[in-house]
């Protein structure tokens, strides 16, 4: 509802410490605190150079220099102590498709290559086979050439919708070239791993 929404006047991004000078812009609502992500209304313009894109390049740089910058610290504090720590991050794929409605502002495929992470988990949790798959290519492709490595994760057992089983995506995995991947989570695996144990 209306009541749930509030209204945002931000200044102009890119201006670092003299935000303060700059002119305000209106926006369009974004969702309230009691709302996950419903669409905006109006919907956002999309134009490249609009309002309405600047924030969400304002958003996406905010959240790229707290990766670089958190990432930096891990490197530089594990090389003081003279150890061994690896920096990741999980982020879902398909945010490029969705970028200026897609409320998370992770433009992940910076930080890839750019070569802030040590690894990544992207989280390939697509409820169909044929969309797990497409997931899969896409973070391969972006980490292709880079030296991040990518550990995709998988979704297993029931959570808003059911996910294909375990098997099923393993062969998905090695259709798309993954040698190494995780899975979310531990319960649902051993519920379905049990189930198999006690069909037997």
């Amino acid at each position: 509802s209306e009541t749930e929404r509030t209204n945002i006047v931000i200044l102009a991004p890119g201006q670092g410490p003299r935000l303060r000078s700059a002119k305000p812009t209106a926006l369009p609502s974004l969702p309230g605190p009691s709302s996950l992500a419903p669409p905006l209304t109006p919907p956002p313009d999309l134009t490249p150079g609009s309002d309405w894109m600047k924030w969400v390049h304002f958003r996406e740089n905010q959240v790229t220099e707290l990766v670089s910058e958190l990432c930096e610290r891990i490197h530089t504090r594990a090389q003081v102590r003279k150890t061994r720590v690896l920096a990741s991050a999980a982020f879902f794929p398909g945010y490029a498709k969705e970028r200026g409605r897609n409320p998370k502002f992770q433009d992940w495929a910076v930080w890839v290559k750019r070569g802030y992470l040590d690894f990544s988990t992207p989280m390939c949790y697509s409820p169909q086979l044929p969309g797990l798959e497409k997931e899969l290519q896409e973070v391969r492709a972006v980490h292709g050439g880079t030296p991040v490595a990518c550990l995709p994760g998988i979704a297993v057992g029931k959570f808003y919708s059911p996910h294909p089983s375990l098997a099923e995506q393993s062969e998905v995995l090695k259709k798309t070239g993954c040698g190494n991947w995780m899975v979310f989570k531990h319960e649902t695996v051993k519920a379905e791993l049990d189930q198999k144990q006690g069909a037997k």
